[in-house]
């Protein structure tokens, strides 16, 4: 056989090679790019731990062939995640288990971190509390020393400078959990310090921060001191959530360059600071886009306030989300040296200890006249938690929120009536004569509404009515509005007799006013407030209408929105007081079914009234939201 004839006799073998090949193993005949992508979709979820389990991608991916393993190692996204959570050293009889679990972690780390090439390692690290204080005794009655602190600390090193220390610039976020910060010294103020050149994201969650390098070892007070500066150079940053409670005496100030503020576009810090502080601090972050900050002593006449640029007040000019909690009673005036141009989200809550602080919110101290929360225009969704709420200091921001959309209030209101019929939206009628102004109704984008009430020791405000709740549902929804309608032609539950028996029942069967608004049998529908709070004698009042003529309440408003969401929540210990509103709540339920609405389809209108304690309510979420 000449050379040609055999070549061709060799690209026959190859070819019938790789077809036999191909229907034994189909996979290996797709383009590696193919078979990567396949492989991104079994990762874990992005809410999931990225643990090193063999039981888990991208490991379990390079256990079924050498194929497999291949094309796994070669694709740096697979590797962008590592989390290192060791389990079993909460008890450390002997430091060899703690040896041995670092030397995994490092290997672990680098093995990622080979594979993840120049792409960057979001590197998620807990260094447990190993308790080594006493003695231990084995079944045999053996006594052995526990390993001391300094031992764990050691034994911690061998991972920390390997991993933390020397490959600190190929991180791309960084997410350190620890009880004592004396174990990640090393990582904050050795002499190594490798430049944080990728770093974009930055976690730090303990017990305590370790603010300087002598902070908590008294050894070390002859040291000349140093802040905290690992961070400071980090070209990349833009996101830093520093989840602590320092237990330092107040003040206890983190420096002034611990972060590179400038270039911050996110910013967490739970460990409470003082309100000066914070005025320095967030002068220098021009970019920040969401802060959530706590701040102890709002206003302390010895800690002076940074010098005001020539506008006079501290410009915000890209935030759009503010979470703040106070840990005083000065929390309004605090904000009249800021503006927030375009301020989207704004939670304020209180974590007094001692009750609800009462604020107030819009007439700040002489000589200012200016408030910056009457120029929220742009606000889309205002939570305010915990505090003592003048109703007319909360209409007056309302009113000029015109484009709010979710209100969340966990606070005790003054005068719940006023607040609610404030909320009633009037019927609009058209008119012919263009001269005419018409007014705006306040929150016409409102859609979403949770309030919580609450009864201070089981005793119920007395300025809350649940009709009032009703009118405000039923003049910003049309099924609200179809629900309550419809209260004449659901029977009311019957109730049994009270105290006073026969007086009670013989009011409710003349027609007590209540039942009358509610509706009960060819009676009118319900509202404890009228539609127009000056009505003329041809309007009729919802709250007066005469039972021998049914009253409908009006279609809603062409010039609102309809309200989607609302919530009710109390921490009464029984119903007695909603009755109105579960009749409401099993209407609404009728309605859909009516109309053969699924429950698993999202609802024109929703509504949910709960038996709650609001301790999970509005406060900070423990971790950041931009994760």
């Amino acid at each position: 056989m000449n050379s040609m004839g055999r070549t061709q006799a060799a690209e026959t073998a190859s070819e019938v090679s790789w077809l036999a090949l191909s229907k034994a193993y189909p996979f290996r005949t797709l383009p590696v790019e193919i078979v990567n992508e396949i492989f991104l979709h079994c990762l874990p979820s992005s809410d999931e731990e990225f643990q090193p389990t063999p039981s888990k991608a991208p490991l379990l991916l390079c256990h079924v062939s050498s194929y497999w393993r291949s094309a796994a190692m070669g694709d740096p996204r697979l590797w962008r995640r590592l989390t290192l959570s060791p389990k079993r050293l909460l008890h450390l009889a002997s430091i060899e288990p703690l040896s041995r679990t670092a030397q995994e972690m490092v290997d672990q780390a680098h093995m990622w971190l080979a594979n993840v090439k120049d792409l960057g390692l979001e590197l998620d690290i807990t260094i447990p509390h190993s308790h080594s204080s006493s003695t231990v005794t084995d079944q045999n009655g053996v006594v052995s020393q526990r390993p001391t602190f300094p031992e764990i600390i050691d034994q911690w090193r061998s991972f920390i400078m390997p991993v933390l220390v020397k490959q600190a610039g190929r991180f791309k976020a960084l997410q350190l959990n620890y009880s004592f910060p004396a174990v990640l010294h090393s990582f904050f103020f050795g002499e190594e310090q490798d430049v944080l050149s990728k770093l974009e994201s930055l976690t730090i969650k303990g017990d305590q921060l370790q603010i300087s390098n002598t902070d908590g070892d008294p050894s070390n007070m002859s040291k000349h001191w140093v802040p905290i500066q690992r961070f400071a150079v980090a070209p990349r940053l833009t996101k830093a959530a520093i989840l602590v409670k320092n237990k330092s005496p107040f003040p206890h100030q983190l420096p002034g360059n611990f972060l590179p503020w400038p270039q911050l576009t996110h910013l967490m810090i739970t460990m409470p600071c003082s309100g000066s502080f914070w005025k320095r601090i967030l002068q220098l972050c021009p970019n920040l886009m969401a802060a959530y900050i706590n701040i102890e002593h709002s206003v302390v006449p010895e800690d002076c306030d940074p010098f005001f640029p020539g506008t006079g007040h501290i410009d915000l000019p890209r935030l759009k989300t503010l979470d703040v909690t106070f840990h005083d009673e000065f929390a309004s005036a605090y904000f009249d040296d800021f503006r927030f141009p375009v301020l989207n989200h704004l939670l304020v809550a209180c974590d007094f200890g001692s009750g609800f602080p009462t604020l107030t919110w819009v007439h700040p101290p002489p000589p200012r006249n200016d408030n910056c929360f009457l120029g929220l225009r742009t606000l889309i969704s205002l939570t305010l938690s915990y505090q003592n709420m003048n109703e007319a200091d909360l209409l007056a921001i309302l009113g000029q929120a015109i484009q709010l959309q979710e209100l969340i209030l966990d606070s005790y209101l003054g005068d719940h009536k006023t607040f609610f019929q404030a909320l009633v939206v009037k019927p609009h009628h058209e008119s012919s004569d263009p001269s005419l102004e018409i007014a705006q109704p306040i929150l016409p984008q409102l859609q979403v509404f949770k309030f919580f009430l609450e009864y201070a020791s089981d005793v119920p405000p007395t300025t809350f009515d649940e009709e009032d709740f009703l009118a405000m549902m039923a003049s910003r929804s049309e099924v609200a509005r179809a629900v309550v309608n419809r209260f004449s032609e659901e029977p009311e539950p019957e109730s049994k007799p009270q105290a006073a028996g026969g007086a009670e029942l013989a009011k409710e069967e003349n027609g007590d006013e209540k039942d009358a608004v509610m509706g009960d049998g060819a009676g009118a529908p319900i509202s404890s407030t009228t539609i127009d709070s000056n009505p003329t004698p041809t309007e009729t009042s919802l709250l007066h209408a005469k039972r021998v003529a049914r009253l409908e309440v009006p279609p809603i408003s062409s010039l609102i929105t309809p309200i989607q969401q609302v919530e009710i929540s109390t921490n009464a210990e029984e119903s007695s007081g909603f009755k109105q509103l579960e009749r409401f709540d099993r209407g609404l339920e009728k309605y859909n079914k009516d109309r053969g609405i699924p429950e698993q389809v999202p609802a024109q209108f929703s509504f949910l009234l709960e038996f709650s304690n609001p301790s999970d309510w509005a406060l900070q979420d423990s971790e950041p939201q931009w994760f």
